[in-house]
């Protein structure tokens, strides 16, 4: 899927999750996608992010937000669900939430 252009942000794994699986042939397509264990790494049409969090991974990319908010509390939180076709906001506390900025448009 990296060869196709997939984008995988994480840190190298160190064992396969399967039983199954050949670990030679696994530390193979490790090492091959996890060259640079902490930075960015090319693979065909893909790209592999590794020492980033999430945010730091995307704000590299250039990707921005599909929103931000402000909370009436440090502790609320926000559900959250996007679709093409429109937002979709649920509190799990009372008060309100303002939401600031929408990304609207399509990426990719």
């Amino acid at each position: 899927m990296v060869q196709a252009g997939a984008i995988v942000v994480g840190e190298k794994p160190l064992e396969t999750p399967s039983l199954s699986d050949d670990q030679n042939e696994f530390n193979t397509l490790v090492d091959e996608l996890w060259a640079d264990e902490k930075g960015e790494n090319m693979v065909g049409k893909g790209n592999v992010l590794s020492g980033l969090s999430l945010l730091e991974a995307l704000a590299a990319m250039n990707i921005a937000p599909d929103f931000a908010y402000t909370k009436p509390e440090e502790d609320t939180k926000m559900l959250f669900v996007h679709r093409y076709l429109g937002h979709k906001f649920s509190g799990k506390k009372r008060g309100p939430c303002t939401a600031e900025t929408f990304r609207i448009a399509r990426t990719g």
